[in-house]
């Protein structure tokens, strides 16, 4: 609220939250009287993608910031923001990085692209792509195709499927080094979308109509958050957890064999027999990450696996 400007509208969308929101921030609101605060509340809770999709329809503006209510900004995010749209303004996307991404040594200098081609083959981070909260969306280039990301909302990368159809031959993105997010998802892991579902649906984005070199560079991409032990890290524990088989795994296993090389394929059919008993499984297969980690071989966080897989 410290950060609006008069050249910024803030417009809440609450998902039928159990307590309303204008309540919760009665307060808050009373602090800043002459900035502009919109609150709209669904009737329905309509899920995460679509409760996304909605804000580019309800907001009236040239630029759009989709906010994520758990994330925490920079303290000079909005400022940021502006200036980078003043230098930028034949834009129709602009990718931000974040605080992680500062220290793992990504993104150290910022570039721009043309066209669905040049975006796929220069795209450092795809999941970034995927963080809704560093993404400034010029809202004429992107609205026509809205259509195309309810289409895909399935995939639970709404915005990833909207950005897709609208890039065409030239549309121009802008992929800034300024951090914007400093703290990502710091909400409670009951509240956490699940990432079996996620992994299960990202894939779908690749049957976007695109060229064969198109489709092909953007699953390379995406394979670093599908490898087969990636996958099979978090279904095992997901099938241990809740007593389940290895369903999921082999669904996600066949929608991601046909956009990788043979070797990966032979790895998912290494790690099936893991699923014909997920109880007993879990347990090396954790003891195996955990040293995987310790040497350094691995960055997994093995406790956000299994409190996302309670839930």
């Amino acid at each position: 609220m410290r950060q609006l400007t008069s050249n910024v509208e803030l417009m809440i969308l609450d998902n039928a939250s159990p307590r309303p929101v204008a309540q919760d921030i009665a307060v808050i609101l009373s602090e800043y009287p002459y900035h502009p605060v919109q609150v709209v509340r669904h009737r329905v809770n309509l899920g995460a993608s679509a409760n996304i999709l909605r804000s580019f329809e309800i907001a009236n503006a040239l630029w759009l910031w989709i906010l994520g209510d758990d994330d925490v900004v920079t303290d000079t995010a909005v400022h940021d923001i502006l200036e980078t749209i003043a230098a930028c303004p034949d834009s129709m996307f602009i990718n931000f990085s974040t605080s992680t991404m500062r220290q793992q040594g990504l993104r150290l200098r910022s570039f721009d692209t043309r066209g669905l081609s040049e975006f796929v083959s220069r795209l450092d981070l795809t999941g970034n792509i995927n963080f809704m909260s560093v993404g400034i969306w010029h809202a004429p280039s992107v609205l026509p195709n809205l259509r195309w990301a309810y289409h895909f909302a399935y995939s639970m990368s709404p915005t990833f499927a909207l950005l897709l159809p609208s890039l065409g031959a030239m549309g121009r993105c802008h992929f800034s080094a300024i951090a914007l997010v400093d703290t990502v998802t710091t909400a409670d892991a009951a509240t956490k979308w699940r990432f079996r579902d996620f992994i299960i649906g990202w894939n779908t984005i690749l049957e976007f109509p695109m060229s064969r070199v198109e489709r092909k560079a953007l699953a390379k991409k995406m394979y670093s958050w599908h490898s087969p032990e990636n996958v099979c890290v978090y279904f095992l524990a997901d099938a241990a957890i809740r007593g389940e088989d290895g369903h999921f795994f082999n669904l996600a296993a066949r929608r991601v064999g046909p956009y990788v090389s043979a070797f990966a394929r032979l790895r998912f059919a290494l790690y099936r027999p893991l699923f014909w008993s997920p109880q007993s499984s879990w347990p090396l297969v954790a003891a195996a990450v955990r040293l995987a980690v310790k040497f350094k071989l691995k960055g997994v966080d093995l406790s956000d696996i299994v409190d996302r897989a309670k839930h």
